[in-house]
């Protein structure tokens, strides 16, 4: 499995189904500067992608008899706390093999942690350059690549980095993802104002823009020929897409996300069969506050979650970061709140990761070979004084 995880994306838009149209082929490209671009200029949108057939609607997953408060299986323990900080991305390879990035002194430096097993330890950030780093991804591999939050990359290389560029008119970055040996995908916008979207890749040593779906959000591979992306569409609507290494095919909402306004906030691909997704409803002059939803891909259709928090009335209704247990289970952090966890039978709600509302949760990431995790945050709302936080889970029950 290939796990990305990236920071909390803040849109909002309307929806319009996705529902057909022809398929969206790479144009011819040619090399400028020794970056090979596209011919389609980078704001380039399909009008619609082909569809992806579901199958018959589903249950929502998460019955209601399974919307219960079950016994928390695990606990989080603070392992790294760090002064006027910040972490917004990790990604574990291993027991022995982790990785979190961020910024630290106010945003003016890269903050890169590695984890070897026994404890945590400060990596020098790339060239030493004073950039604020947003994602950390790696392929099964163990190529470790981590991202500004502008767009420029670096590939780990021994014990430093080596300066991979940035994708060519790439001015903010939104989501990235390795998928293999040398393939990364990035997604973005050209511009400050987050209107018009960039999407692509390296590969074969190079840079390629290609065609943007939508404006992206998030991005998460569950292989090199299976990649998803959430964003909204020109109009500000929810979609959703899956890369198989050529094209874009659209993948249709639940009914009751479709005409609805809202920001996806992130998505989490583990197999063709295990996709978890979250998200936020925007108001509406009918629903005067933001509502979140939560959603997993069964192969066919979407389903979505019955989650506790999200089913309280005149509530704080928000998520935040969704995760995978890499047990068939899913982490939901409850936006400047709790960590719930769905083990396939019920909710229960964590204590110890998020004792402070001043806390966030900004990623979590399973470490596969065990029944452990990570997650890393900070204090939002504490500008420069803020801390960062590495929390580590283990599980309590059996």
């Amino acid at each position: 499995m290939i796990r990305q995880l990236a920071a909390v994306v803040v849109m909002a838009g309307a929806l319009t189904a996705c529902s057909g149209g022809q398929d969206v082929t790479r144009p011819s490209a040619s090399a400028l500067g020794g970056i090979e671009t596209e011919r389609t200029t980078p704001s380039a949108m399909p009008s619609a992608l082909p569809p992806v057939t579901p199958a018959p609607s589903v249950s929502p997953l998460g019955s209601a008899q399974e919307v219960r408060l079950a016994p928390a299986p695990g606990e989080w323990k603070d392992a790294v706390q760090e002064k006027r900080a910040g972490l917004t991305s990790v990604v574990a390879l291993g027991p022995a093999d982790a990785w979190a990035a961020g910024w630290a002194n106010d945003g003016t430096e890269g903050l890169v942690e590695h984890w070897d097993g026994r404890r945590w330890s400060k990596v020098t950030p790339p060239s030493g350059r004073r950039v604020a780093l947003s994602i950390v991804s790696a392929s099964p591999g163990g190529e470790v690549w981590v991202f500004e939050w502008k767009g420029d990359a670096w590939r780990r290389d021994g014990d430093g980095w080596a300066e991979m560029g940035a994708l060519a008119g790439l001015s903010s970055l939104r989501a990235a993802v390795v998928t293999g040996s040398g393939e990364v995908l990035v997604a973005g916008f050209t511009d400050t104002t987050y209107q018009t979207p960039i999407f692509g890749r390296w590969s074969k040593g190079r840079w390629s823009v290609l065609p943007a779906p939508f404006r992206i959000q998030s991005l998460s591979a569950a292989s090199g020929q299976d990649v998803w992306a959430v964003g909204t569409d020109e109009s500000g609507g929810l979609s959703a897409a899956r890369w198989n290494g050529e094209r874009w095919r659209s993948v249709p909402l639940p009914a009751g996300l479709r005409m609805r306004a809202g920001a996806w906030l992130r998505v989490d691909a583990v197999s063709p069969r295990e996709v978890w997704a979250a998200g936020t409803l925007s108001e509406t002059p009918s629903q005067p506050s933001a509502d979140g939803f939560a959603l997993r891909w069964n192969g066919r259709a979407w389903q979505l979650l019955k989650v506790p928090f999200l089913t309280r009335k005149n509530a704080f209704r928000e998520t935040g970061v969704v995760a995978a247990d890499g047990r068939g289970g899913v982490w939901l952090v409850e936006d400047y709140g709790r960590v719930w966890h769905y083990d396939g039978r019920g909710w229960g709600a964590e204590d110890g990761l998020s004792s402070s509302d001043a806390k966030s949760v900004n990623d979590i990431a399973a470490v596969p070979g065990g029944r452990r995790a990570i997650a890393v945050g900070d204090e939002p709302l504490a500008e420069d004084d803020g801390d960062a936080w590495i929390w580590m889970w283990r599980p309590t029950s059996h």
